[in-house]
């Protein structure tokens, strides 16, 4: 695999590391719609999805008039207590519903729907080991420590800092190409990076240099993404229609 900050054209290679992890989450809450709310949400779902041409006003009077429809049918379905309940609580006179509904051992059911937010930043941690043979090696583990640590920190004054680079990450199969196997990673800051030098061992060689040294990476992608941006990533051909079985 390969990282590099977007704004130089320094590349890092280093092996594709165990235990790869992506991890995609959403974030999703509820509401609760009541009585009129679940009436309201269908005839507005109607009147949106009615044949284009007709005027905006159309739609939404037609859309109040179903819903009104369907209040009164629903209302002649519920017993007294329940239409009392509901009044009493749009009165704001929650303790008068209480006691209806405790009386009556029934409650209005609150038409709880889940509902979508948005989708979470992503983030990524990388841990490699890096153990050097020969003078290059460790002169080359060094170069890489410093070019990871420079290229998180933002350029600037006391008074004013630069956003620091953003970083690009790349996979390969062994040819060099792509790796069509794995997710891609949008572009993305480095927010963490630690080093352990001689993690199992305090040996250091003459000149001073680790046996071996340990990073860690952390990485967090510069936006929430929508499933285009995921799709490109990978250079998906599927779509919703796409049959993989």
């Amino acid at each position: 695999m390969a990282f590099w900050p977007t704004t130089q054209p320094e590349f890092i290679y280093l092996p594709i590391p165990a235990g790869l992890t992506f991890s995609d989450s959403m974030n999703y809450s509820s509401i609760n719609l009541g009585l009129l709310g679940d009436i309201g949400a269908k005839a507005l779902s109607a009147a949106a999805s009615s044949p284009k041409g007709s005027g905006v006003a159309r739609k939404t009077g037609n859309a109040i008039g179903a819903m009104t429809e369907d209040v009164i049918k629903k209302a002649g379905n519920m017993n007294t207590a329940a239409v009392a309940s509901i009044a009493a609580r749009k009165m704001k006179q929650d303790d008068v519903a209480n006691v209806i509904d405790y009386a009556t051992k029934q409650v209005v059911a609150p038409n709880t729907r889940t509902t979508f937010q948005n989708s979470n930043v992503r983030n990524f941690q990388f841990q490699f080991k890096m153990v050097g043979k020969r003078k290059e090696d460790t002169d080359a583990i060094k170069r890489i420590c410093e070019l990871f640590q420079n290229y998180m920190y933002p350029e600037g004054t006391d008074v004013i800092l630069k956003y620091p680079p953003t970083w690009a990450i790349s996979f390969y199969d062994g040819d060099g190409n792509d790796n069509q196997y794995i997710p891609g990673i949008y572009e993305s800051y480095l927010k963490e990076f630690s080093t352990t030098f001689n993690s199992s061992t305090n040996i250091f060689r003459d000149d001073g240099s680790p046996l071996e040294v340990d990073i860690t990476l952390g990485f967090e992608e510069t936006k929430p993404l929508n499933r285009q941006e995921i799709m490109a990533l990978r250079g998906s051909k599927y779509n919703d229609k796409t049959n993989l079985g």
